[in-house]
């Protein structure tokens, strides 16, 4: 037996609302939670983007894109201990997000691209609310890239040590 397992009330909400669904494998899971860690954790440290009410709202927009919703993982700032074991799924066209379900099971649901993310609780409604994070936008790139016209999107920095070790190559060391 796998490390993920179902969650047949969420699967069932699945089925009657979304367009499409699966079941993510152990090393899709795996990867999935690895990359959420390392751009969300830093960001619940912080604080959300929103929460409760405001998070809902915004989050009933972005759910018709590709999410992945997600349980298993303990984010204990926010009271989300886990639910009850490891279990992931994609979704396509889901047109509403079934709160209560959500928030008893302990739902991450993140955007397919990771942009941002919305963590539930079963606590929520007491003291904690459901929390929406939101990536900032990508810095560090060239005119070029920002442009789209880059070959290769590199950073600032990339590009300023190029500049210097070409100038290095043709410079007389004497000279300076």
């Amino acid at each position: 037996m796998g490390i993920v397992r179902a969650l047949p009330d969420v699967e069932d909400w699945l089925t009657a609302e979304a367009e499409s669904w699966s079941l993510l494998s152990d090393r899709d899971y795996i990867d999935l939670v690895r990359r959420w860690r390392v751009e969300f954790l830093p960001l619940i440290a912080f604080g959300p983007s929103f929460r409760g009410e405001r998070a809902m709202q915004i989050l009933a927009k972005r759910l018709l894109a590709d999410v992945y919703l997600f349980s298993g993982v303990e984010v204990l700032e926010l009271s989300n201990t886990g639910g009850r074991w490891a279990a992931g799924y994609r979704a396509v066209g889901l047109p509403s997000l079934w709160r209560k379900l959500a928030n008893q099971r302990e739902l991450v649901v993140v955007a397919g691209d990771l942009s941002w993310s919305c963590v539930f609780s079963h606590e929520a409604g007491y003291w904690v609310s459901e929390c929406l994070y939101e990536q900032p936008p990508q810095t560090g790139r060239s005119v070029a890239d920002a442009f789209g016209t880059a070959t290769i999107l590199r950073s600032g920095e990339d590009i300023l040590a190029q500049v210097r070790a070409d100038r290095d190559e043709w410079i007389d060391p004497q000279v300076m």
